[in-house]
Formats: structure tokens, sequence, C-alpha cells
């Protein structure tokens, strides 16, 4: 199993990238040979091996709880609920980690009039979950997106123009400790024409603090950007290059990015600043415009980048600026 080790007083912690699953058996050894070989390569004293140093074998199997179902969908991005036909990914957010290897079988993609979309999402063998196993990437078929392309000639779009879909995750998906989910969970969207359009930096617009306050610095995009990617690859950065401190919060359907800082607003020059493979929901980058051929298309095969906007934060006591 994947995971890291810690050492703690007298023993040895395992914590599992992923959660353990009920009913599943695990077994733990130690291998007393191997630390030995260990301690002689730095020098350490070689000592008889007693019984208590022999290897050791422990085996584990857990057991269904028996308190009530707690874990639910408790959002799903993008959040929209009017979105691209060549929407690109859904991002699933839970209250605890999830069992895994079970996604495919839980999450549906229904047509308003209750029939089931088949096989809209490309099924990896390794699901994307982040590392606390409780956000889940759900990519829509790159062969449903393009036209021209096998699957889509087949079987049709995953999304078409004009139409109302449900997104469906079921209550009895289960969570990292066997129990199903509080509720099941639905998104209602209506899909609209492609986005096939770059977003472009130039475009957004910043409503500026004044200097002195620990007021937020708000950013409008035209459009709705990946929610995933706004929290990791957007930052502030101050005239010596220092990233600002800050909570993030993002809204307004992720068309709008705010930055609280910690300490208040020093007066001078600062930058907005964006790696380029920051994308919209269609995949569309700051690099490059998405273009579906195979999988590997999804990568990120652009050179990365990083892109500025500069504004500047002045002693003023009036109303907020807006920078264009």
């Amino acid at each position: 199993m994947s995971g890291s080790y810690r050492l703690l007083d007298g023993g040895v912690e395992f914590v599992p990238r992923f959660g353990f699953e009920i009913g599943v058996r695990y077994q733990a050894e130690f291998d007393s040979s191997a630390m030995r070989l260990r301690l002689n390569r730095r020098g350490a004293p070689a000592r008889p091996t007693s019984g208590a140093e022999r290897d050791l074998v422990w085996e584990h199997c857990m057991k269904r709880s028996l308190v009530n179902p707690s874990t639910e969908v408790v959002a799903v991005y993008p959040s929209a609920t009017v979105l691209p036909e060549n929407l690109l990914k859904f991002y699933l957010h839970f209250s605890a980690p999830m069992t895994v290897g079970m996604a495919y079988r839980h999450i549906h993609l229904v047509r308003e009039g209750g029939t089931e979309v088949v096989a809209p999402f490309l099924q990896l063998d390794e699901e994307l979950w982040d590392q606390a196993g409780q956000r889940l990437t759900v990519l829509i078929d790159p062969g449903r997106i393009k036209s021209g392309l096998l699957p889509r000639e087949e079987v049709g779009p995953a999304l078409e123009e004009g139409k109302v879909y449900r997104l469906v995750i079921d209550a009895e998906w289960t969570d990292a400790m066997g129990l199903p989910l509080l509720a099941p969970f639905e998104k209602r969207f209506r899909v609209v024409i492609p986005d096939d359009r770059q977003p472009k930096m130039s475009e957004w617009k910043l409503s500026v603090p004044s200097a002195g306050t620990r007021e937020t610095l708000v950013v409008r995009f035209p459009e709705p950007l990946d929610h995933a990617l706004l929290r990791r690859l957007l930052w502030v950065s101050d005239r010596e290059d220092r990233e600002v401190e800050g909570r993030i919060t993002i809204g307004d359907d992720e068309m709008t990015w705010i930055l609280a800082p910690v300490r208040p607003w020093a007066a001078g020059i600062y930058a907005l600043c964006s790696e380029n493979t920051l994308e919209d929901l269609a995949g569309n980058s700051l690099g490059r415009r998405f273009e579906v051929d195979s999988f590997q298309s999804v990568s990120r095969r652009v050179e990365r980048d990083m892109l500025r906007k500069a504004f500047q934060i002045r002693w003023v006591r009036s109303r907020r600026r807006t920078v264009l």
C-alpha cells in the first residue's frame, strides 16, 4: 500500500495514502534483519537477536462501524448551472475520505427525460483522488467531446447543446469506513454552445484595496475558470517577488478570486501571477486552446510559464479603484 511512515516513541506509525477498506484483510510485516543491517552500516554494535526482535507479522481486518452515516457530498464544481458542451471535468468534494475504486459505479449522467448517458466518463485504472481522499476529479471522455473522433461518431457526444442534464451520485457509495453516504446528490445543469476561446489575463478586472488596510483584492473573470487550478495556480507577489499571504475565496460560480491578506497592504507595486496552465471549464488554458486528439492531449503539453498583471496599491482613503 502507498503511504508514509512516521517514527514515534517506541514505535512506527503508517499513514496510508487512502483509507483502509471495510472487510479487506491487511497484513503488516516488520523485517528486523533489514533494520540490523542498516544499524551495522551506521556503525552501531550488532547484538544477538532476541525473540522480541524477530520478524513480526500483524494481520487486521476492519469491521463495519455501528455508527450512523455522516459523510456527504459538500460541493461539485463547476458550480454553475449553465455549462459548455465541451465541458472537460467535474470535481466532487466529500466531507470525509471515500472508498477508492468504486467511483464509476456510483456516478451517473442523466438526461432530463431520465435516460442515462452511456459511458460519458473517462474510466482510468487509478481514480484521480486528492491526497486526503476527499476530492475526486472526473473527466469527461475526450473522445466524446471533439467532432470526428470515433467514440463521438459511434455513441454521440456526452453533452449536447440545448439539453438539460443531472449529475447523480448514489447514496450507496461508501466512505473509507464502509458507511454509505448520508444522502444521494444531484446537480442539475443546462448545456450551451462549446467554448473554444482561449482565456486572456488582459481581460481580468481587479478591484484594488488601499494601503494600510486589510481589504480584499478581488479579481473578476469574464468566464468561469477551473476551481482546483484557481486555488493552486493563481497568487499575488510583492515587488520583492514574495507571495502575499492570505485566505483565498473563489465565488460567483468560479468567476471571482478573492485574496484577504494576513497583514495590511503596504503601498507599492504588486503583480497578480498565474501559471499559463490555468484553464477554463473546457480545458482552454492561458497558454493554448484545448484540442482533443487523444487522452494525451489532456496532459500539459504546453511549456509551463508564468504570466503577470501588475497593479499598484496607494494610500487612498476614498473608495477602492478598479484596474482594467
